[in-house]
């Protein structure tokens, strides 16, 4: 095979396929039963003893023959029985079992006011299964139901396909991690593929990295090649400098592709290496993740014989404009939700999502090469990484990081509840007409709130986080911005990219103050607001902006300047997510552990959409 570089999408797809047709397929193995969960058959099988092995009893009762049976005036008397549990061996001269509710004593006799059917109660001796006759396929996946089965048919092993041998090999970039003290890259997304292929039909080996060295590298390749059926390399794939996978796979085997036309996953490559199917990935997790859900899965589906699920897709319409290349397919993952509209995609662009909503997102779809721009509005197909179903309990968060946001999300994990992150709530708000209703107006009537919200409100707005001066001298009076300026006070701030920095400076302009008028605003900079408040305690300067949180926590003199609201736009056609989302906003735990850190009188509001 000739090596491609830069190929399409729809050529990677071509090549890939003619890749499954000639993997080999793997070997058998035996196994005990009690550990061929998950593991799929390599032979037909078949019942070794009947099943049920014996005859017992479906009722707590008697056990009788028919012919004990004679007729009684108005009753059957019963001249002959046994008396026997639920579960109990039955007798082959017995052929029916009769529940001790039906059964009338008189004395040491007893009666049934009825002939009950012949075989009735009992389970026989091989009526569900007799010896020798077929359980299951080749190529059945075994599930816990199923083992049961054959564990009643007296199976004790099973031949299965022996476990799909996947290695790992990581690169290493020691200058650019020598400093940090975390765990490298490669390996975070090591652990991430590694959680999401693992099943009882794989096996995960990892070749780490020992040294920055190129062999080093090419030793655990031919390494991972000798003892695997695919190897993963993950990392090192571009043009730098100390970029070697391609040369390594090129002098140990042959490389197929070099390349694909595609964002993510740019830098992807595949050969093979003494017979052994790899696959090299670029050293970003979404690449990672998008080469995963497009080759990998399928790649195990077929050798472990499982069989791939069906795609499912569905049309939505855009929440946002999408910037895309120009020269490359890209595929941009997207989160759901449904109103009495449809549809809505909301999209997930490398450059701006983090990884948490990256692995939580519902699909994609994909733009072509030679379009510039998706406008919000468009329709859009979108092919499902999940069933549908689990997409209407989507919830989306717009706004700060905080202690409401956290105990949202700690709710919503316990109610089941995605909690999708977003920065651009004002263009969503922008397309709602809406009244402000205070939920205080709802507490002691959750029939109520449920009932308003249901009626297409779409907003909820959450508790307000004050913001303001920080003031570490008692004597000191700031009562607004323009204080700042007018006394002579020395100010100390966070770097520019701050949101209260930001903040701020939107204030100071409100009021048209020159923050160079200010003493300390360019000069005093901290990195963070802890930092920034032991300066302030340090007498470094007098007064700084940060939020009633940080301030209070330190014991320090507070005064509120603006509040930032945090809102929830949320999916109100279904009634079961507006009962979550009641009980959450309404619950008097929630505002008890709120009630030192925020105003809970006005602890929030929902924006009604107007029909």
């Amino acid at each position: 095979m000739d090596c491609y570089k830069d190929i399409s999408f729809e050529q990677m797809q071509e090549v890939f396929l003619g890749v499954l047709k000639e993997t080999k397929h793997l070997q058998s193995e035996y196994v005990d039963v009690y550990d061929s969960f998950n593991r799929v058959l390599f032979d037909n099988v078949y019942a070794k003893e009947d099943v049920p092995s014996y005859s017992y009893s479906l009722y707590d009762g008697v056990a009788v023959n028919i012919k004990d049976i004679e007729k009684k005036e108005n009753l059957y008397k019963i001249s002959e029985y046994k008396k026997v549990n639920k579960g109990d061996f039955v007798d082959d001269k017995y052929n029916i079992v009769i529940d001790k509710h039906d059964i009338i004593y008189k004395g040491n006799l007893i009666y049934v006011n009825y002939m009950p059917n012949l075989f009735y109660g009992i389970k026989f001796k091989g009526q569900e299964r007799q010896k020798g006759s077929y359980l299951y396929a080749k190529d059945t996946l075994l599930d816990s139901e199923k083992i049961g089965v054959l564990l009643e048919a007296r199976v004790d092993k099973v031949r299965v396909y022996k476990k799909l041998k996947i290695g790992f090999v990581l690169t290493l970039n020691e200058e650019k991690y020598k400093h940090e003290k975390r765990k490298h890259n490669p390996e975070t997304i090591f652990m991430v593929l590694k959680n999401k292929i693992q099943n009882e039909r794989v096996q995960i080996n990892l070749y780490p990295h020992e040294r920055e060295d190129k062999r080093d590298f090419e030793k655990r390749v031919k390494e991972a090649s000798l003892k695997n059926d695919l190897v993963i390399v993950i990392g090192r794939t571009g043009e730098g400098s100390n970029d070697h996978t391609y040369e390594v796979i090129d002098k140990l085997g042959s490389v197929y592709i070099k390349g694909m036309n595609t964002i993510p996953a740019t830098n992807f490559m595949y050969g093979k290496v003494l017979g052994c199917d790899m696959f090299a990935f670029p050293g970003d997790i979404f690449s990672n993740i998008f080469l995963y859900n497009m080759f990998i899965k399928k790649y195990i589906s077929l050798l472990t014989r499982v069989g791939e699920e069906k795609e499912n897709t569905i049309m939505a319409k855009l929440m946002e404009d999408v910037d895309s290349s120009f020269y490359y397919k890209e595929f941009v993952y997207v989160n759901l939700f449904n109103n009495s509209d449809g549809f809505k995609a909301l999209p997930l662009q490398v450059k701006n999502a983090s990884m948490y909503d990256f692995f939580g997102a519902d699909g994609y779809f994909v733009i072509n090469e030679n379009v510039k721009n998706i406008k919000k509005g468009e329709d859009i197909k979108v092919h499902l990484f999940k069933p549908l179903k689990d997409t209407d309990n989507n919830v989306l968060f717009v706004g700060r990081k905080n202690l409401i946001n956290s105990k949202i999300i700690e709710y919503s994990s316990f109610y089941k509840m995605n909690i999708i992150q977003s920065s651009n709530v004002n263009e969503l708000k922008g397309s709602i007409t809406s009244n402000e209703y205070v939920l205080g107006e709802f507490e002691g009537k959750s029939e109520h709130f449920k009932d308003e919200l249901i009626k297409e409100k779409v907003i909820i707005q959450g508790v307000r986080e004050r913001y303001g001066f920080a003031i570490n001298k008692k004597y000191l009076e700031i009562t607004d911005v323009e204080d700042l300026a007018k006394k002579n006070i020395v100010f100390g701030n966070l770097p520019r990219n701050d949101f209260s920095r930001k903040i701020l400076e939107t204030l100071l302009k409100n009021k048209k103050i020159n923050y160079k008028d200010i003493k300390g605003f360019e000069d005093n900079i901290y990195k963070n607001e802890t930092v920034l408040l032991s300066a302030l305690l340090s007498d470094r300067f007098d007064v700084c902006f940060i939020s009633e949180r940080a301030a209070k926590n330190n014991k320090i003199k507070f005064v509120p300047i603006i509040t930032k609201e945090n809102d929830f736009v949320i999916n109100t056609v279904d009634e079961e997510l507006v009962k979550r989302i009641a009980f959450v906003f309404s619950n008097p735990t929630l505002k008890e552990e709120l009630r030192e850190d925020y105003n809970t009188e006005n602890f929030g509001s929902i924006l009604r959409k107007k029909k």
